[in-house]
């Protein structure tokens, strides 16, 4: 009990502390955007000058998926950009509302089953010369087909995946319970939806209570951009499991 509770505040803190560092780079991005009066619309620039972040997201356990998205000054550096009509943005004909939080800028945001969201999906952007931008994706869920033990030894470990490509990367987080807490942040390569994690790669991680968390990720550039720095349209799905590391 009381392992599994160090467990928790061990992982709790360092989320926090990951967390409390985007929202400070956030907070000091838009600050130092106010002091060079950088844009805060779609208005105040022209078209070629915003760039596209899409963003879809899922994960295990919830049957819906997030789909993201804002519009930068120039570059995935820039600040984020409100839409000033005629501009808006849509998914398969419907319109994103506007959102905004002091971390992430300003965005547009919708939720979808994930059910829904297998075949051609259509974020259609249109700009302040009501010229449309249209990007094409398709998303869907990724599973883990091994079934985890209570506890696992140092040996090589082996994980099974349906819903990945033949030859796919997957970013792979091991913590345990120890103060501060260890935590191993590794991408590998999955083949034929096999994941294997070598035991070298572990020799750090403390026997006991650990958390596993599997985001399988991708990235391309937009098709359909408005100018020369296009975008990008990136792709995330996360599966979590605890299990007992033993000698």
């Amino acid at each position: 009990m009381i392992r599994s509770l160090l467990f928790i505040k061990s992982y709790l803190m360092n989320r926090f502390l990951f967390l409390f560092s985007v929202g400070l780079l956030a907070m000091i991005t838009g600050c130092k955007n106010n002091e060079n009066n950088e844009p805060e619309s779609t208005g105040d620039i022209k078209p070629g000058a915003i760039y596209f972040d899409y963003q879809v997201r899922g994960e295990e356990g919830s049957d819906t998926a997030t789909i993201l998205l804002q519009f930068r000054n120039r570059t995935s550096y820039g600040g984020t950009l409100s839409l000033s009509e005629p501009s808006h943005v849509e998914l398969d004909g419907e319109l994103i509302p506007a959102d905004s939080t002091s971390m992430t800028g300003k965005f547009y945001e919708i939720q979808k089953p994930i059910a829904q969201l297998s075949g051609n999906h259509h974020i259609v952007f249109t700009d302040a010369d009501n010229k449309k931008h249209t990007e094409e994706f398709s998303f869907g869920a990724v599973i883990l087909k091994t079934v985890l033990p209570d506890s696992l030894g140092r040996d090589e470990l082996i994980f099974e995946f349906e819903g990945l490509k033949p030859l796919d990367s997957m970013r792979v987080i091991l913590s345990d319970t120890t103060y501060p807490g260890q935590e191993i942040d590794m991408l590998n390569t999955v083949k034929n939806g096999l994941l294997i994690i070598k035991k070298k790669d572990i020799g750090s991680i403390v026997n006991g209570p650990v958390q596993v968390i599997f985001i399988q990720e991708s990235e391309i550039p937009v098709k359909n951009g408005a100018g020369k720095e296009g975008g990008r349209l990136s792709f995330s799905y996360s599966i979590k499991r605890e299990f007992n590391l033993v000698d």
